[in-house]
């Protein structure tokens, strides 16, 4: 049954912060099922080691996809479809459309360790390194969530690290931009 109580975590621990920032990064969350796909790797191990520890009596669905249209690597879609599951996801602010995501309230809440590990899937999930030419390598983290990134910037200062935020006009997207050797040592 979908509406079978699990064992809930009760602060938001590194493991949970990692399921956010995933989710919030590269997820979907419905009112029937939380999704996340991935490619094999450290980082769909690490979700999945997450989740067994965040979550140890809701079954996390993993299935073992061909490339599909362009792609050329295997993936993994991971669901879950118990309700109390997404209901709990919803309360913590993990919520709607990729266009309106923000930082999960519990997160923008949450001591350095937690808010690092939901940074580091975030940008997992969603940032890329860049380099052009001779100089020196940037951190991008783009999103249709104009909020999210002004959020993600903000826990950025929490550690130091200063970033620019952009919006690219006609993509319906905005980037936030760290650079300089100070920020990305």
């Amino acid at each position: 049954s979908r509406v079978v109580a699990h064992d809930l975590p009760a602060t938001c621990t590194p493991d949970l912060a990692l399921i956010l920032g995933a989710l919030a990064a590269e997820g979907m969350v419905r009112k029937d099922v939380v999704a996340f796909n991935d490619t094999r790797g450290d980082f769909a191990d690490a979700f999945q080691q997450a989740w067994s520890r965040t979550f140890p009596t809701c079954r996390l669905h993993v299935f073992d996809r061909e490339p599909s249209s362009y792609g050329k690597k295997r993936f993994l879609p991971m669901q879950c479809v118990s309700a109390h599951v997404r209901g709990f996801l919803d309360s913590l602010g993990l919520r709607g459309e990729p266009a309106g995501r923000a930082v999960p309230d519990a997160v923008l809440a949450s001591p350095r360790p937690v808010v690092a590990a939901f940074l580091a899937a975030l940008f997992e999930g969603d940032g890329a390194v860049e380099r052009s030419g001779r100089s020196l390598p940037r951190v991008g983290l783009t999103s249709r969530s104009g909020t999210l990134l002004r959020q993600v910037q903000t826990l950025l200062l929490r550690f130091g690290v200063v970033s620019a935020l952009s919006h690219e006009r006609g993509r319906g997207t905005a980037r936030l931009l760290v650079t300089g050797r100070p920020n990305l040592v």
